[in-house]
């Protein structure tokens, strides 16, 4: 598998598992958005990797197109939440502890962003043996 491939998918998980163990907000807001920059960073080198098809992954134009659309999307939306929720929580709308509560079901706001976003890159790549 191209390192790239492996980066864009692998980044947000190894985001996702380290933001569930932040305790305050404003250090996984910014721990997410590092890992949305660095994700698509690597969305990006994949115009440079060799196009083609391994057993569980394809490679090609449309397919990076799609992983850089959805990497800049993450970027920006990984901005735009960190400082919604800051604002948010200025206002009294929410508190610190209910954005950052562990509810039975219920995995914290940006781990689980992350882990969204690497599904569906993964989603994106995957070659379909139906």
């Amino acid at each position: 598998m191209n390192l790239s491939i492996a980066l864009v998918i692998a980044i947000p998980l190894v985001g996702a598992a380290i933001l569930a163990l932040v305790p305050g907000y404003r250090i996984s807001a910014a721990g997410n958005v590092l890992a949305m920059l660095a994700t698509f960073a690597a969305g990006v080198s994949l115009i440079f990797a060799p196009k083609g098809a391994s057993d569980y992954f394809i490679l090609d134009e449309v397919n990076i197109l799609f992983i850089i659309l959805n990497t800049l999307v993450g970027l920006t939306t990984s901005v735009f939440s960190a400082s919604y929720i800051g604002h948010e929580i200025e206002t009294g709308k929410l508190t610190p502890t209910l954005v950052r509560r562990d509810l039975p079901g219920q995995p914290r706001a940006f781990g689980s962003f992350a882990d969204v976003g690497a599904t569906l890159r993964a989603l994106s790549l995957a070659e379909g043996n139906a």
